[in-house]
């Protein structure tokens, strides 16, 4: 996690903000540390989105926070970062980080998401886009009903769509929405999957464990 300075705000830190040792801000799109002209050259141009893709950066970290708002209520982190492509359209990544401590019996939990979109338009003004969603969880537990358990994994999500541009919708709002889209329903099926596969297996394991000590106990 690093600190815009300029603003005063944290935010995340992924290989699509970064640059040597620096990493832009998606707050003031300044790097931090500031990247030194006497290390790499004055005629170094640092990476930049275009002004295009930057005030769709803007917006689509607005609208982030909102989401998380709605699903992670707080404690909880965003930063959204655009760029550009070679092809005929453009990348984003979308983060999100929650951490969770000594709450609802979790002595220490994390939840990290990367969701890294990619957005390519033909020539008929077609849109194909594609979203790969990561989510990495860890989880520690002390208490009377699970005993100590240290939990951790991570589940991928892959999510393609065609869509055709709707010339009478804002362009920025229309790319937002469509990737939006799939970001939550990726991260619907990985909390399903997370509940399913690593809570509720890893309970049940654990539970019977225990089972079978107390049985051994007895004999």
């Amino acid at each position: 996690m690093g600190t815009d300075e300029k603003e005063g705000r944290p935010f995340l830190l992924c290989e699509q903000n970064k640059d040597g040792d620096s990493y832009r801000s998606p707050w003031s799109n300044q790097y931090f540390p500031p990247i030194d002209p006497e290390e790499v050259g004055d005629d170094y141009q640092p990476m930049y989105p275009s002004p295009e893709l930057l005030s769709m950066e803007q917006k689509a970290n607005e609208v982030f926070q909102r989401y998380a708002k709605l699903y992670y209520d707080q404690d909880f982190l965003t930063s959204v970062y655009f760029f550009d492509m070679d092809i005929q359209g453009f990348g984003c990544c979308w983060l999100v980080k929650k951490e969770q401590k000594d709450n609802h019996g979790i002595d220490e939990g994390t939840w990290d998401a990367i969701h890294l979109a990619t957005v390519i338009i033909d020539e008929k003004q077609k849109v194909k886009y594609r979203v790969i969603s990561t989510v990495f969880l860890f989880l520690k537990m002390n208490n009377a009903a699970q005993g100590k358990v240290e939990l951790g994994g991570n589940i991928h999500k892959m999510r393609e769509e065609q869509v055709t541009i709707d010339p009478k919708i804002d362009i920025e709002a229309f790319h937002i929405r469509n990737i939006g889209k799939a970001i939550e329903q990726n991260e619907a099926d990985i909390r399903s999957e997370m509940n399913g596969v690593y809570l509720n297996k890893s309970k049940q394991i654990i539970n019977t464990g225990r089972l079978r000590d107390e049985y051994m106990s007895k004999e």
